[in-house]
């Protein structure tokens, strides 16, 4: 998935906690090291550029991020050290390699790395026309704006009655 698709759907799921953006903003962690290079050459390399970077540090730093031995070691340390309020970081991380695991075919990242080096790629990719990449991002896509637009519209709705409730309140 997008790494802004990551954000989005984990925020929709945990909107109502008040967490939500701590658990959205960790649901984007893995991807990073995607990021901090993207940032570092300017915009010069996008997703087909992604399979270059793998030969150097970028891949197993990915690796690392995509890992569910990696989450693993992080969960187990944080039960040990009793540090709750980590557990967005968990979920956020986890649901990102959930959703990865299930749409990255060609560029599919080992599931148990460093323990092993197999990767499993998904029957549907998240972009590109191979895999059918291209309907999953439209409905993906349209997916999320509909929802987009379902919150917005309900935020409005719910700020119209509060204001009208406190002017009801107010001339009384």
């Amino acid at each position: 998935m997008q790494t802004y698709s990551h954000y989005f759907w984990t925020y929709v799921i945990f909107r109502k906690k008040r967490w939500a953006h701590q658990v959205a903003a960790f649901s984007i962690f893995p991807d990073m090291p995607y990021f901090m290079v993207y940032l570092a050459t300017w915009g010069k390399v996008g997703a087909e550029g992604r399979g270059g970077f793998r030969q150097g540090i970028l891949g197993p730093v990915a690796n690392a991020t995509h890992s569910f031995t990696i989450l693993g070691i992080a969960v187990l340390f944080v039960i040990l050290l009793r540090k709750r309020t980590l557990y967005p970081m968990l979920i956020g991380w986890f649901i990102h390699q959930l959703g990865d695991h299930l749409t990255h075919v060609t560029d599919a990242y080992p599931l148990f790395w460093p323990i092993s080096t197999k990767r499993l790629p998904a029957f549907i990719a998240y972009q590109g026309p191979e895999y059918h990449g291209t309907g999953f991002f439209w409905v993906n896509h349209l997916a999320m704006m509909t929802i987009f637009t379902i919150l917005v519209f309900s935020w409005v709705k719910k700020s119209y009655r509060l204001k009208k409730l406190k002017a009801e309140m107010d001339s009384n």
